[in-house]
């Protein structure tokens, strides 16, 4: 049965006529009659109107768009608007299209799945900040307390230097030591430990600082991070066509179509090892 006939077919089960189904949900009879035309009306409605009915009829939405009718599982309200828009779009595609959003869409779930995959947290305790812990720590009496609330994680720390500029190779897992850190929630993410080995990224990181790093396949620009670069390891800002040095002294690395390049994590700030 063609999904526009099914659904005026369902409409009319659940309310005496369309026209009153049209009031409650706030439609135009003549508009809710021109989508319940065979093999045109649905094609073309709009994301508003799709919200309208669903949650009218108590039905999915995402199986209304894909020709089924569906009791909902959940409140409507958890799909917003900007969503059903991508669904409309979705919609208008054709099959290269489709083929090429499903793939995007498999690798980024697969990405973020991967990126969930890290070291459990040793200890499940009340959290301090860093900030919280060294002034704790200067009075001797706090010190048996603090050491209890600390929050600690199981890492891999890099033996030897990242540099900020030039590069060192990108080093195998024997070069990696079991480390655990102290954390807060800015580094709860963090997945292996790195030393910064000059000063290009100075404000923000110094020569000899240790960072937390976040594994991750992508960021965005803007975002600072570990990245390999032509079989190097480097620690930059992420540009547009760049990497970039925060240090003015420092020159941005420009990068071309020969270069390989792979980010291999998030910097998400210093680290204490213990």
């Amino acid at each position: 049965m063609n999904i526009e006939i099914e659904l005026k077919d369902y409409i009319l089960k659940r309310f005496k006529s369309i026209r009153s189904f049209a009031i409650k949900v706030g439609l135009t009879q003549a508009g809710l009659d021109n989508l319940l035309k065979k093999n045109s009306g649905l094609i073309n409605c709009t994301s508003d109107t799709l919200i309208r009915i669903c949650t009218g009829l108590d039905i999915d939405p995402v199986s209304l768009i894909n020709g089924k009718i569906k009791e909902c599982k959940q409140s409507i309200a958890d799909v917003n608007q900007k969503e059903f828009i991508h669904l409309e779009k979705y919609r208008k595609l054709d099959k290269y299209g489709i083929k090429m959003v499903d793939n995007v869409t498999n690798n980024e779930l697969e990405r973020i799945e991967t990126e969930k995959e890290i070291h459990p947290v040793t200890m499940k305790l009340p959290i301090l900040t860093l900030e919280d812990i060294a002034k704790k720590f200067n009075k001797e009496e706090n010190k048996e307390e603090i050491e209890k609330q600390i929050e600690t994680k199981r890492i891999k720390n890099m033996l030897l230097p990242m540099a900020g500029g030039s590069g060192e190779m990108v080093l195998e897992d024997d070069y990696y030591e079991e480390r655990d850190i102290i954390i807060d929630n800015t580094l709860r993410k963090s997945d292996i430990t790195i030393t910064v080995s000059d000063n290009s990224m100075l404000p923000l990181y110094a020569d000899g600082d240790i960072v937390a790093v976040e594994v991750a396949s992508a960021l965005y620009d803007g975002e600072i991070g570990v990245f390999m670069l032509n079989g190097e390891s480097i620690i930059k800002k992420q540009g547009e066509g760049r990497l970039i040095s925060l240090n003015s002294e420092y020159e941005d690395i420009i990068l071309n179509e020969y270069d390989y390049v792979k980010t291999i994590g998030r910097a998400l700030g210093k680290a204490e090892l213990i």
